[in-house]
């Protein structure tokens, strides 16, 4: 009986270890089995006798990889960036999705070039860091190269269909931007704007409500 070592070479696979305990009894034959190390870095147990003769050559990724390229060119199946399209088209063309509703059920729609990968890739690029993701410049538009762009979260959130725009003292502010920059709560902002007050009269302190419904200075 043939004895291998650990690190013996069969092409680009290499013997761990037999594995006893997997031995094949086929007929009168028996087929020794071992722990082979692929060159992709994964182990598999296999007949010995199939590394040798050069008809087992990898664990099974060559084969996968060969699939894989047959169905996509691009071969970037599982990246974030092919994770965002496939998320676009599911929002704007799958009215089972939850989404669905905000985005395909209200007219936005995916244009003709972005429907494939390939299109949508060479337009919009790579992300620049894993904390951005695919935002739409004009949220009443839709997917196509002009009006979009990677974004991060902080960026997509000054974006919202429902951020509430104040003008104060000439310049067009979110709730949020307002209320960071008065130092006052965003609720009593809009509070105070819906009772009736100006915008810059809002943000003024010495204001306060009374039962008649309307805003007096104290």
């Amino acid at each position: 009986m043939i004895q291998y070592n650990k690190g013996d070479k069969f092409g680009e696979l290499t013997f761990i270890e037999e594995d006893f305990h997997k031995e094949e009894n086929i007929g009168h034959r028996t087929y020794r089995k071992a722990v082979i190390e692929c060159f992709c870095g994964k182990r598999f147990i296999t007949r010995i006798s199939g590394v040798k003769n050069g008809k087992c050559k990898s664990c099974g990724c060559v084969r996968k990889n060969k699939s894989l390229k047959r169905f996509t060119t691009h071969n970037m199946s599982g990246t974030s960036e092919y994770s965002s399209w496939e998320s676009m088209k599911g929002r704007c063309l799958n009215p089972n999705r939850r989404e669905y509703k905000n985005y395909g059920g209200r007219g936005i729609k995916i244009c003709d070039e972005w429907l494939s990968f390939d299109g949508f890739f060479k337009d919009i690029g790579k992300k620049p860091s894993k904390l951005h993701s695919l935002e739409r410049i004009e949220n009443d538009r839709g997917y196509y190269k002009e009006n979009c762009k990677w974004a991060t979260k902080h960026e997509q959130e000054r974006n919202k269909r429902t951020n509430i725009y104040l003008t104060y003292n000439g310049e067009k502010l979110i709730l949020n931007d307002l209320s960071k920059k008065v130092g006052l709560h965003q609720q009593t902002i809009i509070a105070r704007v819906r009772k009736g007050l100006s915008v810059e009269n809002a943000v003024n302190k010495p204001y306060k409500y009374i039962k008649s419904g309307k805003y007096t200075k104290i």
